[in-house]
């Protein structure tokens, strides 16, 4: 009941796109995300994430071993052409990134949520 009961929730949400989690979003805002692959070492994601987004090593390890657990990272948020050049930076070192509207981002991490606590349920 209780997995229905948040699976309800999110489709409210996300029809009406009234909930806290869209709400805190403004329009129009872009997100790049970066994905992990199996292909680039870690010093090559380090120095092109510090490099695409202009940040220091310290944020890039943190990005970097987010989206090596976690499977993507956003790295940048802000216009839709900012996002791009993010994007453009990281793509030229064979990076897997794209770019997409923020309230997609939330989507994501809302369904990967409920998706684990499905596999949890049903290993129990």
């Amino acid at each position: 009941p209780a997995v229905l009961e948040a699976v309800l929730q999110y489709c409210c949400e996300v029809q009406c796109k009234a909930g806290p989690r869209f709400a805190a979003r403004p329009a129009g805002a872009w997100v790049t995300v970066l994905h992990n692959d199996d292909v680039h070492d870690f010093t090559t994601v380090q120095d092109t994430v510090g490099r695409a987004v202009g940040c220091g090593p310290e944020r890039a390890v943190e990005m970097m071993m987010e989206a090596h657990t976690k499977g993507f990272v956003r790295v940048r948020t802000g216009g839709l052409a900012e996002c791009r050049a993010a994007r453009a930076v990281l793509l030229e070192r064979g990076l897997l990134a794209n770019v997409v509207q923020a309230a997609w981002v939330q989507h994501e991490v809302c369904a990967a949520g409920l998706l684990a606590t499905l596999r949890d349920l049903c290993a129990a």
